[in-house]
This record gives C-alpha cells, structure tokens and sequence, in this order.
C-alpha cells in the first residue's frame, strides 16, 4: 500500500502529519529538476515517454543551457537543460511554475537558438537542412487559460482531462502536418489527475510522480521498475551529500516563497474576480429594476395611448354630430326662410282680397 500525506493516490488516503519533512525532493524545484534530469537514464526515459520520436532515444549529451546575445543589448537566454540525442534532435526541458504572459512566446523564442545554431559557420553551400527540434515544458499551471495572443484569460477554465499538448505546424485546411521537425510540447500538471491505480503509461507515471513525489513515504507498487526504483534512491533526501542539500533547501525555500506569492496573488484574483461578480449582480439587478420601470412605463404609456385614441375617436364622433347638426339647422334655416316667403305671399293675397271686396261692396 502507498502511503501518501494526505493526499488520494486511488487505493487508500492516509492522514499523517503534513508539518513532516519530505522523504523525497521535490521536483518542482529548481535544483530537483536538474538533479534529477541530471540523470540520463532518467532524462532519456522522461523523453521516450513524452515524446513520439520514431525509434526512441537511445542516448543523449547534455548541451550548454545559456545562450549569449550577440550584443549587450539584447537578453540571455537561460534553459533548464539542454540536450542532444544520438541521432542529432534537439531538445530543449522547461520546467515553469508560474504563469506568465507571453509564456508561449518565450517557448518559440527558447526554440529559435538550436534552430540557428545548427548553421555550420563559414559555410556558404550549406542545403539549409535541419536537425529536429523539440521544446518540452513541464507547467505548474494551466496553458489554457493564456489566451492566442499570449495574455492570460481572465476567467480560468475547467479541466477536461487533457494534459499534454502537441503543438506543430499545420496546413489550417487540411489539418495536416506541413513541417514535422518543430515541436512543442506542454505537459500540464494542474490538469493531470489520473490516481496510482489509474497509471497505465510511462508519461502517465512521470506525470504522477513530478505532481506528488513530495508527499510519498514508499515507492508506489505501479512505479517499482528499474527506472523509478533507481529515482526514488536518487531523490532520498537523507541520502544528499550535504552540500547537495545544503543546495536543495534553499531552492525548496525559493520554490515556497514563490508558490506562496502565487497563492496571494490569486487569492488577491479572486477576492477581485469576487467583487466584480458582486458589483455585476448589482448592475444586473440594477439593470432588471430599470427593465421592469421600463415595462411599467410602456405599459403606462399604452394606456395613454389607448386613452388617446378614444378621445381622437370621442373627438371625431362629436365632430360628427356637429356636422349634423349644422347641416339641420341649415335645412331649418333654409325652410324658415320659405316659410317667410310662403307668409309674405299669403299677406299680400289676404290683402289683395280685401281690396276687392271693399270695391263691391
């Protein structure tokens, strides 16, 4: 059984006291990472696993990792390690901790120097012929959240269960690989979470053992080969040669300064991204008081308009009867007035007739 502080390894979690020194360096640290990929059987193994080059490697000579600008203008480019294989690849093992923007930049720039190098000097017929190169970053966060333009997102995505990503260059219609020669690859170490029980692959136990070599007090029955048993001796920390450990406490101090600054910072992020939630659900309540005055506005103004329109058709409906009425006193009028005429008539006959009879008699 392994036994694990505090942490779920997939067969049993054992509690034990987190405040314990490590049996075991950790990795992630500057001079863990060196010390152990210091180890080319490690190193080789590591790359086998991680890498899909064609008949493995086999052998490897570690290269210088500082490379010197050509003026003083310009800056030095430091790798964690460097190295060549027995067939002439290049290959370059970054281990980064902290996020940062433009990191995919600084990936691509770290790629150019074995890509230049590789021309011979005074030679004018040189064919341009290169040899592979290979750029392997091994992150403490997650490449995902760094958007295309090299900026970190704002918001973090959710892990998908994809840990490693393979970058080359690519015909964007066809989706087929147009040069095979450059690669990228980023092993993520937040998204890996395959349990001890679930480790099937070399790259899987790699990833396992740099995520949670700190924490273990035993080799893992699944990682007792040759390889891992011979890391493991290597990584006892009661086994350093004191200045060697005089060395790794330092750099573990480094690494816990530095993973303390990172929690600040994105506790700081957070408390942030919190009160920006806070503020957006006002605006959004805010937002939805408006809509809903908004609503009893157009709602208020409906009512006037319908109000409006009954008036207009009030308004027209008395117009209307006016205009009647105005036509039938017209008509009255007008009937009066023959009236008055029929009247003046019937007078002067009336009166015609009493000069006739006056003239009879």
């Amino acid at each position: 059984m392994t036994k694990v502080k505090g942490k779920e390894t997939g067969k049993k979690t054992v509690s034990q006291n987190t405040d314990k020194p490590s049996k075991y360096i950790n990795p992630l640290t500057d001079f863990g990472f060196k010390y152990l990929f210091g180890v080319k059987e490690l190193l080789i193994d590591f790359l086998n696993g991680i890498l899909d080059i064609e008949s493995g490697i086999v052998d490897l000579t570690y290269d210088n990792t500082e490379r010197i600008p050509h003026s003083d203008e310009e800056r030095i480019a430091r790798f964690d390690l460097h190295c060549t294989t027995g067939k002439g690849e290049h290959v370059i093992i970054e281990m980064q901790n902290a996020s940062q923007d433009f990191f995919k930049d600084r990936t691509v720039y770290y790629a150019t120097f074995p890509i230049q190098e590789q021309a011979p000097k005074g030679d004018k017929n040189w064919n341009f012929k290169l040899q592979p190169v290979y750029s392997v970053n091994i992150v403490n966060f997650r490449i995902k959240d760094i958007k295309p333009d090299g900026t970190k997102k704002a918001k973090i995505t959710e892990p998908d269960g994809k840990y490693i990503t393979n970058v080359q260059l690519i015909d964007r219609d066809t989706g087929e690989v147009f040069y095979k020669k450059l690669t990228f690859v980023y092993l993520e170490l937040p998204l890996f979470t395959k349990k001890e029980n679930e480790l099937k692959t070399s790259i899987e136990q790699w990833s396992f053992v740099l995520k949670h070599l700190p924490d273990l007090t035993e080799v893992p029955e699944v990682l007792q080969n040759e390889v891992f048993e011979k890391l493991f001796q290597i990584a006892e920390i009661a086994k350093l040669p004191a200045k060697n450990r005089k060395e790794y406490n330092r750099s573990l101090k480094n690494y816990r300064d530095m993973m303390n600054a990172i929690e600040q910072r994105d506790q700081k992020i957070a408390q942030r991204d919190h009160i920006i939630m806070q503020r957006d659900q006002k605006i959004a309540q805010r937002d939805h008081i408006i809509m809903q005055r908004d609503q009893k506005i157009a709602q208020r103004d409906h009512v006037i308009m319908q109000r409006d329109q009954t008036i207009v058709q009030r308004d027209q409906t008395i117009a209307q009867r006016d205009q009647k009425i105005v036509q039938r006193d017209q008509k009255i009028a007008h009937i009066t007035k023959d009236n008055e005429a029929k009247d003046k008539i019937i007078a002067d006959l009336q009166r015609q007739l009493r000069l006739v009879d006056k003239n009879v008699n």
